[in-house]
């Protein structure tokens, strides 16, 4: 039996006082989930100390390495339980970072980013 999966599509604001940043914290962000077919596309917008940053990519949640963006190397996106997972890889195959987003509850999710830099807990909140 399939374990359900939460809907993580929709808006999301940062919740700075709730997280943990390993490096760089910024001072607020959005992320924003759209759901097409097996694909998400996600958009992350972040506002740093020293400027706006942002990025948009494609996830195809099919447990198999997919391009991501110009430069931006592949990344495998598979379902582990409630949490969606996924681990990107530059084009020579070097890990660049695992993202494992779980959602507590319908309107609160936790991001932990594992890069070979350090671990952040990223939270945010259903706008």
């Amino acid at each position: 039996m399939r374990a359900e999966r939460p809907d993580l599509s929709g808006t999301w604001v940062l919740d700075t006082s709730a997280s943990a940043f390993s490096a760089n914290p910024p001072t607020g962000g959005t992320l924003t989930i759209r759901k097409q077919g097996k694909t998400l596309h996600i958009a992350e917008a972040f506002t740093m100390p020293n400027g706006d940053k942002s990025r948009e990519y494609d996830w195809k949640v099919d447990d198999t390495f997919h391009p991501v963006g110009a430069g931006e190397g592949e990344v495998l996106a598979k379902w582990d339980h409630d949490s969606l997972v996924g681990q990107r890889r530059t084009g020579d195959g070097q890990n660049m970072e695992t993202v494992r987003m779980t959602a507590r509850d319908a309107n609160s999710m936790t991001e932990t980013v594992v890069r070979p830099d350090g671990q952040s807990a990223l939270v945010w909140r259903r706008q």
